[in-house]
């Protein structure tokens, strides 16, 4: 699609091993009832401005989120791609199962399922001619660098500090050759906007939501759990 159409596609990345979280995988643990996984999809399918989905999942969970995709009637999701190595390696498997002509791609955490509808929108109506875009919420702690033994090196002015979130939205195009670039030198980013920074893409920060939290430790599920139910 050209013209004023773009063609918005989306990723799913839950392939990590979540070895913060503790023996279960995360991706499974039961939030109200449903997957944690569960959330990012209703958020996709809920966003009319969203095409095709890919989610990456871990070699061994492929049915398991099949399973997810079918009972939740999630028909968005055309494949679901086998995790890689690392995160880099995962979300390039994805970009690579997604049709050639799309326009633009949100790539999110299932860790994050607070993400709403709104939210996704918000990112794709701020796209412009920006090459990558994030959503972000500014620094509210003091913040300090710790140098030897846990001793203060030196306060960070945070005036200008922001700490990212996804839904990230990028250029399908730029954001596919970045990771062709990176696997060939054998570089791993932990966050596709350093590829953006890297290369030279041009990268514009969204005013997230506080709400739209990460779950990374099992007591995080209880804060998702109560924000939820807000």
């Amino acid at each position: 699609m050209r013209g004023t159409q773009q063609k918005i596609s989306a990723i799913i990345v839950a392939a990590g091993k979540g070895v913060r979280f503790g023996k279960d995988d995360k991706m499974f643990a039961s939030l109200r009832g449903r997957s944690l996984l569960y959330y990012s999809l209703q958020t996709m399918a809920a966003t009319p401005e969203v095409g095709e989905v890919v989610v990456a999942a871990g070699r061994n969970k492929l049915a398991a989120v099949q399973d997810i995709i079918g009972k939740g009637g999630f028909c968005k999701v055309k494949v679901v791609v086998p995790g890689g190595r690392w995160r880099g390696e995962s979300v390039l498997r994805a970009l690579e199962a997604l049709p050639r002509d799309t326009d633009w791609v949100l790539v999110h955490d299932a860790a994050r399922p607070l993400a709403s509808p709104g939210l996704v929108k918000k990112i794709i109506r701020a796209r412009g001619r920006n090459d990558a875009l994030t959503m972000a919420v500014p620094v509210t702690d003091t913040v300090m660098r710790a140098g030897k033994q846990m001793s203060v090196d030196k306060v960070v002015e945070r005036k200008k500090l922001y700490t990212i979130q996804t839904p990230q939205l990028m250029r399908y195009g730029m954001l596919l050759k970045y990771h062709y670039k990176a696997a060939k030198r054998g570089l791993e980013f932990s966050d596709d906007l350093g590829l953006f920074l890297k290369y030279g893409g041009k990268v514009k920060l969204v005013e997230g939501e506080r709400a739209n939290i990460k779950v990374t430790y099992k007591e995080d599920l209880a804060m998702v759990e109560g924000l939820l139910g807000r």
